[in-house]
Parts: structure tokens; sequence; C-alpha cells
């Protein structure tokens, strides 16, 4: 029931405000903590686990979400004496919203609400992880970014002997 001007609208805040923010301050954090020549590798790792981590958090969300679906639906399917044919359903929240007209009230309102529960304890999960993130950042240490100072040996060229 939410309007799409809002949707998008937070969309944009948590691109402008959060995500984008926080992924450049940490990059460059990374590459102000290596050596010069180091950059380009320290870069590279940070993008990999990064990715990684992005894959790894949607994955165990989407296997929460879907058991606690799942543990809902078995619920509902007891609850209204649903029979078996149509019970596959109610496992998939596309079909449940698409389906929807054909489906009892309550059982409608009882199917929507599990989804909803389910989608919130995948961002619960989420919010943990945050908040370990958070405390784990903030006990690493008192570092300052500082430019390193220049000297001689950094700017003269590389020679390689065979």
């Amino acid at each position: 029931g939410m309007p799409y001007w809002q949707v998008i609208s937070i969309m944009i805040l948590l691109g402008l405000g959060v995500i984008g923010p926080l992924m450049s301050m940490g990059q460059s954090a990374v590459a102000m903590a290596v050596d010069t020549k180091y950059i380009g590798i320290s870069s590279s790792v940070v993008g990999f686990w990064r990715n990684i981590g992005g894959v790894m958090g949607a994955s165990i969300m989407a296997v929460l979400v879907n058991a606690s679906l799942k543990n809902s639906s078995q619920e509902a399917i007891a609850k209204f004496q649903i029979p078996d044919q149509q019970a596959a359903t109610l496992t998939n929240p596309e079909t449940v919203l698409r389906g929807a007209s054909e489906m009892p009230a309550d059982l409608l309102a009882f199917m929507r609400n599990a989804i909803g529960n389910a989608i919130s304890h995948g961002f619960i999960l989420a919010l943990f992880v945050m908040a370990a993130g958070a405390i784990i950042a903030l006990t690493l240490g008192n570092a300052r970014l500082q430019k390193k100072p220049e000297t001689e040996e950094e700017n003269a060229p590389v020679v390689h002997t065979a």
C-alpha cells in the first residue's frame, strides 16, 4: 500500500546517505593504509570480499526468510485445512499475492502477515550483523588517515635486473 514515490525516495536516500559514502570511505581507508605499490591489490581485495559478503549475506537472509515462510505456510495448511494440491502455492509469496482474489479473506490476511514477518526476520538478522560490524569497527583502534611523507625512494623508478 506504499506509494511509488515514497519507495523511490527511500531508495535514493539509502543510496546517497548510506550505501554510497560508506563504500567509498572503506575503499579509501584501505588504500591509505597500504604502501602506494599495493593500492591496486588492496582495492581489488576489498572489492572481492565486499562481493563475497553481499552474496553470502543475501543467501543467508533468503534461507532465513524462506524457512520462516515455510513454517508459516505449514501452520496455515493445518489451521485452514487446505487440500494438498493447494498447499504448494502457499510457500511461494508470488503465487499468494497473485491468487489473492481467489483466497478466503482470513487465509489471505494470515499469509500476508506471514510474508511480512518472514521478511522482518531477515532484516533483524541484518540489523545484528550491522551492530556487530559497528562494534568491530569501533574497537579496531585509533588509526587516522594521514598523508604519507614523500621520499626520494618512492619517486625513484623501479629497475628490474634479470
